[in-house]
């Protein structure tokens, strides 16, 4: 009698373990409501840029420090300010909180192998796909969805993109949007949808 129930206790045991082994559970496609152009992005507080970096990177409601990669859980969203220069100004050190107004955003898809070739999945707003193969193949293991905003404010011109990426299993259909930039950013960013 003792027997079954060793079975099914080494069966809810290997049911845990194997949960466990699972990894984080994707984003559904459903969730992701898209940014359409003319929303507002809110800053709603300062980011310090690291020296020497035109990014600052967001991930779990937190400032992450160095450069992508460095500490971040790529299979969680993970957003950033891309800063470009104008004119002969210097990169600015902090970006202040503050409305930026979006463009449209553009989402794709990429995966790599190992030697940081493989293939470029892409889809505009229009909901065209493109795709190209670079040599050496891909590695199916996971593809890297990418939302790109621009962003412009004339009071911080050097504020030029938001992004917002994220590594998920290659059968996940879908594009990045406002539950993924949530997630990343917590209460760092708040977007206002255009009516």
């Amino acid at each position: 009698m003792k027997r079954p129930a060793v079975h099914a206790g080494t069966a809810i045991l290997a049911g845990a373990l194997l949960a466990g082994c699972a990894g984080p559970s994707p984003l559904s496609p459903r969730d992701q409501a898209a940014v359409p152009a003319g929303s507002t992005l809110v800053l709603e507080r300062a980011l310090r840029v690291p020296g020497g970096s035109a990014r600052v990177f967001v991930q779990d409601g937190r400032v992450m420090h160095g450069s992508l990669g460095s500490g971040m859980n790529r299979f969680r969203p993970r957003c950033s300010f891309r800063l470009e220069r104008v004119g002969n100004e210097p990169l600015m050190n902090i970006i202040e909180p503050g409305r930026f107004e979006t463009g449209t955003a553009y989402n794709r898809a990429h995966v790599r192998n190992r030697i940081g070739q493989g293939m470029q999945v892409a889809s505009a707003a229009d909901g065209m796909q493109l795709a190209s193969r670079e040599r050496g193949g891909p590695n199916p293991g996971h593809l890297t969805h990418v939302i790109e905003i621009p962003l412009s404010s004339q009071r911080q011109p050097q504020v030029a993109e938001f992004t917002c990426e994220q590594d998920l299993p290659p059968n996940w259909r879908g594009e990045l949007g406002l539950h993924a930039i949530h997630e990343a950013t917590g209460d760092i960013v708040t977007i206002e949808p255009a009516d």
